[in-house]
Order: C-alpha cells, then structure tokens, then sequence
C-alpha cells in the first residue's frame, strides 16, 4: 500500500518517479536531481556531446541508465554503448533524440533519433537491452521509420490512457504533417496517423521544439527561423492533432521582441512559457527573456497573446520543466549574458511575476553549458497524478500515473472522512 499526503494548492503537479533526474549538456556537465535539489554533477570522463539536446533515461530509483545526443549512445559509465550504433552522419539538434522504456517490459528500452531538417534521412529508432554487457546495456537492433523521411528535430513523446503505450510525435516538412507513431508491447508502427499542419517555408530550418501540455489537451511547436508558434489541440487517444493558428513572437505586447528558442508548459498547464533572445553583435547588449501566456485563453488567439508577460531575463534562451516541478533556464551561447548561469521559475503555476523567477539559482563551475536544449524526455515522468477540482466542496477527480502502478493507494487528506 502506498501512502500520499495530498494538499490542495494551485496546480496538478506531485512528486515525480525519479526517470528524469539526470540531466546532461555539451562539455562535461552534469546535472543531479536525486536529492530534489538540482546539484552540480561534473562528468571528468563525458564525452563532448554535439550542440543539441541530450536525451538521458535513468530507472525509476534515479539510477542513470543512459543518454544519447543522437549520434551515439553512452552507458552510465560515459562510455558508447556496444552494439550498433547511431552513426547515421548527420547532426541532430533541438530534441533530435528521443528515450523511452519499451512497453510491457523491464529491459528494453527505445532511442529514436532525427535529424537537422536540411539533411533528408528517415528517422531511426534503436533498441537497447540492459541485460546486456554486465548491466551496461547493449544496442541490439536499428530500425528506420521511412514515414519521417522529411521529419524536424523535434521529437517528443505521451502516455496514451491506458498508461502503458505512447505516442511519438513529430513535425514533417516537406508533407507539412504531423505524424504519431503509436508504440506497443508489439514494436513501433511504422506507419504514423498524420495530421494535417500548416505549410512552412523549408529555409525556416528545424530549430526549435515540440510539447505536449502535461493535461494532454494540446501540443505546441515553435520554429526558430521564423520566431512561429503552432498551436494545435491534441487528441490523445487516437494521436490526432487539429491545427488551430499559429502566431509569431514579435506580435506579443510584450517588449523586447525575441528570436524564440523554445517553450514549456507549467505543470498543471494552466500557462505557457516561450523563450528567446533579442540578438545583438554586442555581448553585453544580448538580451534574453522568458514570456508567460495564460492557457485558459489558448483557442482565441487574441486573448492568449494578449495575456503575454515578460516574467524573467536574462537567461530564458532555454527552459525545462524538471523533477522539482521548476522550470529551469538557461543561455547557451558563452558570449551571453551570464553564461554558464541557470535561473529558474519557482512557481510556474502562478500568474505573472507570482511565478517567481529567480535569476541565479545553479552555477556551472566545471565544463559549459550548450546545446540546442536542455534535456528530452517523455514528460509524464515528471508526474505522479493529476486532479480536477478548485474549491472546498468541490467534487475532486484523481489520476494516478504511478509506474509502476500500485496494488492500492491510501489518500490522507489530513481529515477524518479521508480515513
């Protein structure tokens, strides 16, 4: 039996399965949140990863099983894992890799992987056994999805509602789709269910991200080039997605205008966050900002960018919701402001400067901080259950997202009718 201590409070977020505890980046930087602290873990022997987003999968105690910049494969021991490898000869970046356990088993886990959008290969997928090797793991497979031939870097990943399957989506090009890609017990289906996306220019690049609100009512990109935002609702069930517009970053009533990087979503996803800088060839002059919108207006696109607020510069070049239910910012580029210096919001659940931005709350004395992004993985590893409900009296829902999921759950809410 397993016991919870429930309060109710402003968001749907609760103590996460330790998965994503691990977070690296580029040269040699180590991020630990086992302790629910994000502490500085320096890695003397990691490999020099190439500038994209790492994806790191540790077991559910925090344990670093292993991580990918989707060229190779690395064991917790920082060295590349044997089998086949990643060795496709392009260059991933943005969220060009992708881990997952494989359903229904305790062993095998998944690593997909796409490209920078001017190279044109299929997206690749690569399984991993842990068994393998002493308990390194070994890659034993390598398969092609030829379906995301012309797919962006940008991959992520949901739990379909039985809790079990996923969805892995992303955005195509050159068919201005997206795709989902269901995941089972039996393998990936190669064959995605494609949703219709709106037409973009191919100079637009594929930097940028995509991201499942953590309610699964919606799923956003953003696109470097362009500072475009596409905002989609999200059929979780069947992986169907329906484009509803999209708007730019220098439209928000906001000032200053940014180049946008990426986005998050707070736990309870009640707010969106984007991210980016305002370039300038003078360092000191770089200027970098995270922007708040406010979800409940997200299908009336005047009232969603006109809830646009400035909460937090100079560092939200990046962000990442982490274990600790923060999002946590970053600048990449060493010439920045602050470089090697990681804010983070607090509360993110909070309206406005409630959300508690916080300028200097990590620095990276060893190695330095890079990349396209900070970390990927599936985001519902950064909870435990969600809830519907506001006020006393109200009737309250749970959804408990435990994995593994218990036998029985004993919810104290401090009264004596709660048992």
């Amino acid at each position: 039996m397993m016991f919870v201590v429930f309060c109710i409070g402003y968001n749907t977020y609760s103590q996460p399965n330790k998965r994503t505890v691990n977070w690296f980046t580029h040269q040699n930087v180590g991020i630990d949140f086992n302790s629910g602290i994000p502490i500085e873990n320096p890695i003397n022997t990691m490999p020099e990863l190439i500038m994209g987003s790492v994806s790191t999968m540790s077991d559910t105690n925090g344990n670093l099983l292993f991580y990918s910049d989707g060229l190779k494969i690395f064991n917790r021991e920082h060295n590349v894992m044997p089998g086949l490898t990643c060795g496709t000869g392009f260059i991933p970046a943005g969220q060009g890799a992708l881990s997952i356990p494989k359903p229904g088993s305790d062993s095998l886990y998944y690593v997909f992987t796409a490209r920078a959008v001017e190279n044109f290969h299929p997206m690749f997928y690569y399984t991993i056994n842990m068994n393998r090797n002493g308990g390194l793991g070994e890659v034993i497979d390598i398969d092609t999805l030829e379906a995301g031939w012309d797919a962006a870097n940008h991959i992520t990943a949901s739990y379909m509602k039985n809790k079990r399957d996923y969805w892995i989506f992303t955005r195509k090009y050159r068919e201005h789709k997206y795709a989902a890609f269901k995941v089972t017990p039996q393998g990936v289906d190669p064959i995605p269910v494609l949703s219709n996306a709106p037409e973009r220019p191919f100079e637009t690049g594929g930097f940028g991200v995509i991201k499942v609100a953590y309610n699964k009512k919606y799923i956003m990109s953003c696109f470097e080039a362009h500072t475009a935002n596409e905002i989609c609702k999200l059929d979780n069930e069947t992986g169907e997605i329906e484009y509803l517009y999209q708007f730019h970053s220098h439209e928000l009533p906001v000032d200053p205008w940014i180049n946008q990087k990426n986005l998050e979503f707070s736990p309870s996803s009640k707010y969106l966050y984007i991210s980016g800088d305002h370039y300038s060839a003078v360092p000191e002059e770089k200027v970098s900002c995270v922007y708040q919108l406010d979800m409940q207006y997200v299908e009336d696109q005047m009232s969603f960018t006109q809830s646009a607020t400035l909460v937090g510069e100079p560092k939200g070049y990046h962000i990442q919701l982490a274990s600790d239910g923060k999002i946590y910012c970053y600048y990449s580029l060493p010439d920045g402001p602050s470089p090697n210096v990681i804010g983070v919001i607090n509360n993110p659940d909070r309206r406005g400067v409630e959300c508690n931005y916080e300028d200097e709350a990590l620095t990276i004395v060893d190695g330095l901080i890079g990349g396209q992004s900070f970390v990927n993985f599936a985001p519902d590893f950064l909870f435990r259950f969600d809830y519907n409900g506001i006020c006393e009296s109200d009737t309250f829902t749970f959804n408990p997202w435990f994995f593994p999921e218990p036998t029985t759950i004993h919810w104290n809410f401090g009264d004596t009718a709660s048992g």
